[in-house]
């Protein structure tokens, strides 16, 4: 199998496990996880229960959905010759930022 361009990986020193960016990824799943979880119960009437379950599918999908305009964007600026400075919400998709995505919503369910 041939590892995908769009698609860091695992050992890759551009894709930092403590990179500036890994501290968004973590705040704003939490941040999301938290908001989503509220909305569901206050406004839409949902028990602590069910409003977790789909609490947490919205943030999985939030996070796929933010990496995957990461790479719309991260394709776009690679066939314009990457041009400086590095635009924001440009990148490749990362395994790790998605894991920092997934702890930070889990550690906002305590």
């Amino acid at each position: 199998m041939t590892w995908p361009r769009w698609l860091y990986r695992i050992e890759d020193p551009a894709d930092r496990w403590f990179g500036d960016d890994k501290v968004s990824h973590w705040l704003g799943a939490a941040a999301a996880s938290l908001k989503s979880h509220e909305m569901l119960q206050s406004r839409w009437g949902l028990s602590p229960s069910p409003a977790g379950v789909w609490s947490w599918i919205s943030v999985i999908l939030a996070i796929l959905l933010v990496e995957a305009i990461e790479v719309y964007r991260w394709e776009r600026w690679q066939a314009k010759g990457a041009p400086q400075p590095w635009p924001w919400l440009t990148d490749k998709a990362s395994l790790k930022d998605i894991g920092w995505g997934l702890l930070g919503a889990w550690m906002a369910t305590w």
